[in-house]
This record gives structure tokens, C-alpha cells and sequence, in this order.
């Protein structure tokens, strides 16, 4: 199905045969990140999810540049279930943080989107600060993150940032 989904131009955001809305529902679905309404447990859903790795890292290539997207994207990196993506994850928004639509990616100033990337840096920092430190790639992303949330005047970026350089 996988496979399918990705080769049809009807499940493209281009197509305009869904809503975007619609169609980050059944992409966040049809690739198993839709872990809020799972009655499985966070382990078996880690498994399961492992199994598409593959398929998340083509699917973040091709539509993470949708708002929703990136922004339910970051929510699942917060989660347990998506620990195992947090340091290619921060890579793969890193590509997308320049060319995502301001107005409905930062629009609103108390944005849970803010907040939630913000924590999601702070998650990364705490958990996972050597493995972090070791991956050139992953902390150069988590630093940019980082600088575009302090120039946006983030109180707990720029205490996490502090934190950095220490």
C-alpha cells in the first residue's frame, strides 16, 4: 500500500483531490504515526513503526514541507513512540525550517508549534546530549533549530541555548 500511496499522483498534496488536511490524516495513518488514538502499547508500537523507517524517511522528504505535516511530525518526535527518529528527524526538519509557510507554521505567536519544537530541542538536549554531540549532522540541525527559536525570542530557547554553551 505503501508503495502504492507514493507512486499515485492522488495521494500528492498537488492534487487537489483532498484538502491538505485530509490527505496529512491519511499519510500521518497510512505510515502508523497516528499514535494519539492507539490502543497498543508504546513498545509494540515502536516495532511496528520501525518497520516502516524507510517509508517515513521517504515520506518526511516529500511532505514535510506541509505545516501540518512538520508540525504533527514534531509532536510525534516528543513522543516516546518517536524516540527512535529524534536525531534524523531534527535533520529532516532542518531541510524544511526556511521554506515552510510562515503564516501558518509561526503565524500565531503562542503557536503550540513553537512550544512543541522548543521542547522537542530541550527532549533531544536532555536524552540524548552525547549521542547528539557525536552526530555533525544532527547537532548542526539541532543548533539552526535552535538559532531560528532564539531569534524568534523564545524564553526557553535562549535558556537552552545558555545551557549549550556551558
Amino acid at each position: 500500500m505503501l508503495e502504492y500511496a507514493f507512486s499515485s499522483p492522488k495521494w500528492s498534496f498537488e492534487s487537489k483531490k483532498y484538502s491538505n488536511w485530509t490527505l496529512g490524516d491519511f499519510w500521518w495513518r497510512l505510515i502508523g504515526l497516528d499514535i494519539s488514538k492507539s490502543n497498543i502499547e508504546v513498545e509494540k508500537q515502536k516495532e511496528l513503526i520501525k518497520k516502516t523507517d524507510s517509508y517515513i524517511e521517504k515520506w518526511a522528504d516529500k511532505y514535510l514541507l506541509n505545516h501540518r505535516c512538520a508540525t504533527k511530525f514534531i509532536y510525534f518526535l516528543s513522543e516516546p513512540q518517536g524516540e527512535d527518529f529524534q536525531l534524523r528527524g531534527l535533520i529532516w526538519l532542518n531541510k524544511v525550517m526556511d521554506k515552510l509557510d510562515s503564516y501558518y507554521f509561526w503565524s500565531r505567536r503562542n503557536d503550540s508549534t513553537e512550544k512543541a519544537l522548543v521542547s522537542l530541542l530541550d527532549l533531544c538536549w536532555v536524552k540524548n546530549k552525547k549521542e547528539l554531540r557525536n552526530n555533525t549532522e544532527a547537532f548542526d540541525a539541532f543548533k539552526r533549530i535552535l538559532n531560528i527559536l532564539v531569534a524568534r525570542q523564545n524564553s526557553v530557547a535562549m535558556e537552552l541555548q545558555d545551557k549549550i554553551g556551558k
